[in-house]
């Protein structure tokens, strides 16, 4: 299957439900990778024409289609590039001497990590000098937010397994303006705020902290549904959940 550059709201409606379509070629998506353009620049964006020219630019490379999985735009829209039943999925291969130390712990040795199991997201901008909070590439940056939102919703993803390609690459990619930990902190908000949407004020610390010793997960569409019923198999679920979580810890504390 080739990328067909198909035009999209970066949301879960439209963006997601073409995600939870793909068959990822390597079984999982584990993490998601940012990238910028550089050029064109967000100033240069002329509509699907421009994914067409970075698709062709890219193929008179050698490359099979088009780069990255995904294209934020400064129109406000999304456009869907490599498949990820495609061998390869953001061209982010570890090629750095000293590669981060977060990607590092994930990769490990496998130099090809981030092309297998790694989101690639390109953000039409030239974040080295635009904007990231004014202009189209201002756009551009607050698309980029709202894709990697309904990715990681979708895969079920931490903010911090949101990389940028300078981490594995000698590049400054997305851009010297970007900063790592400011989009993991957004992300994070918005990814809190998407899953706790339907939740009571009252019940929300309980259902996050529920969610994160994994007593209980999310739906397909990333929200909790806190006001749906519970099955007696749901139930019997997360009670054998809490149990096995109870042992593990009443063996370590035994051996120690």
């Amino acid at each position: 299957m080739k990328s067909t550059l198909t035009v999209m709201a970066p949301i879960m409606a439209e963006f997601g439900r073409w995600l939870q379509g793909q068959t990822p070629g390597h079984g999982s998506v584990r993490a998601t990778v940012l990238h910028h353009t550089w050029l064109p620049t967000a100033g240069m964006f002329r509509g699907r024409s421009t994914i067409e020219g970075i698709r062709d630019y890219h193929k008179s490379r050698g490359w099979s289609d088009i780069g990255a999985n995904a294209y934020a735009c400064p129109d406000g829209t999304v456009i869907t590039g490599r498949p990820l039943s495609a061998g390869n999925w953001s061209h982010a291969l570890v090629s750095r001497s000293n590669v981060e130390a977060e990607a590092k712990a994930l990769a490990g040795n496998d130099k090809l990590f981030f092309n297998h199991y790694g989101f690639g997201l390109e953000t039409v901008a030239n974040f080295d000098e635009e904007p990231i909070h004014s202009g189209p590439s201002g756009v551009s940056y607050e698309t980029a937010l709202r894709v990697m939102t309904v990715v990681h919703t979708v895969y079920r993803l931490p903010a911090n397994r949101l990389f940028f390609h300078r981490d594995v690459a000698d590049k400054s990619c997305p851009g010297s303006h970007v900063h790592r930990a400011d989009f993991r902190a957004e992300l994070e908000r918005r990814l809190r705020g998407a899953i706790m949407a339907d939740i009571d004020e009252w019940a929300k610390a309980n259902v996050e902290r529920a969610i994160q010793e994994q007593f209980m997960s999310r739906g397909a569409d990333g929200r909790f549904r806190g006001q749906e019923n519970v099955t007696r198999q749901e139930l019997a679920t997360v009670i054998m959940r809490i149990t096995d979580k109870v042992r593990q810890e009443l063996r370590i504390a035994v051996r120690g």
